[in-house]
């Protein structure tokens, strides 16, 4: 929850830098997005986030809200305004379940397309369409999330305010965001060491499995390295069996891979994809490298193509329990 409390602040502070209307623009017709409060006999973070997550837009989005609509506004709240409090909408979807966070999405893309049907002139539905997309999918977005893209994806693909053309491609990338979905078994592959010893992922016995999709020479990658050697628990965890951490390269240039053995700790399961159906097969949707996955007792998705502070955060809360 911190970190993305912290990416939140960040996006208020880009937002609001970058910001450059005058207040002559701020007309009597830009009014406040209209918050909903959680019902006071809540107390849970979990009960409130849910809460949250499903009634976000409901005062927004309701009839009795339309205003202006321009090149600055939506609804006459101004569309910075609107960007900011989307992104803060993500915390409570990320302090949901994740069925409740799924349901919520599709609840905001109907309560969305029905104003842009009440108003042909309001942009509501490309702009929602922009942000989820903005956050939710695109490699670089540290509150990325696949799951509740291709949710939202599903939704693009049947809907009538979307072009015929473009439907396709949002029907692909919503089965490709259905690969591995939080909950459910992760796929199984084959992977060789150095020596050429092939195993299966579910063979790995742990209580909990990291996947970290690597290429040898990505910054990102040493970045991640470094950051998970720092880690002065993570030795212990592996040793011990509790945790696996399987570091697997799937491209194809075995002779570069090789070189870097020595930059890989020892004590993971340094590893190649010899049959090259990771890449190449629809098993996972690896859009961009690095990737971390994290796998629980049984190989279920807890953590998906999350960010190293999200996977460090729960190793974390794991020494906690």
């Amino acid at each position: 929850m911190n970190i993305v409390r912290s990416i939140m602040l960040g996006a208020t502070i880009l937002i609001l830098c970058c910001c450059g209307n005058s207040s002559s623009e701020k007309t009597s017709s830009t009014v406040a997005f209209p918050m909903v409060e959680p019902p006071v006999v809540m107390d849970s973070p979990v009960e409130i986030s849910s809460y949250m997550a499903s009634h976000y837009w409901d005062r927004f989005t309701d009839k009795s809200f339309e205003g202006v609509n321009d090149s600055l506004r939506i609804n006459s709240v101004l569309k910075t305004d609107l960007e900011q409090k989307f992104a803060d909408w993500l915390y409570f979807l990320d302090g949901a379940d994740i069925a409740t966070a799924r349901k919520a999405v599709v609840n905001f893309h109907d309560k969305v397309a029905a104003c842009q049907r009440r108003d042909s002139l309001c942009c509501i539905y490309a702009f929602a369409k922009d942000m989820v997309r903005k956050y939710l999918y695109d490699p670089n977005s540290p509150v990325r999330n696949e799951d509740l893209y291709g949710v939202y994806a599903e939704c693009l693909s049947k809907s009538d305010l979307i072009d015929e053309s473009l439907k396709d491609s949002y029907a692909f990338e919503s089965r490709m965001c259905s690969l591995n979905r939080i909950g459910e078994v992760a796929a199984d592959f084959r992977f060789s060491d150095i020596g050429g010893h092939i195993r299966t992922m579910h063979s790995v016995k742990s209580e909990w499995t990291l996947l970290f999709f690597s290429n040898p020479g990505c910054h990102a990658c040493g970045e991640i390295i470094d950051q998970l050697k720092n880690l002065e628990f993570l030795p212990e965890m592996i040793s011990s069996g509790y945790l696996s951490v399987i570091n697997i390269y799937i491209d194809q240039d075995l002779d570069e891979w090789k070189s870097y053995m020595e930059i890989y700790p020892k004590e993971w399961i340094n590893c190649y994809d010899p049959d090259y159906v990771i890449r190449t097969d629809t098993l996972y949707n690896i859009r961009a490298i690095p990737s971390l996955y994290l796998l629980d007792a049984q190989k279920r998705v807890v953590l998906k193509d999350a960010t190293p502070e999200r996977v460090i955060m729960f190793l974390n809360n794991l020494l906690q329990e």
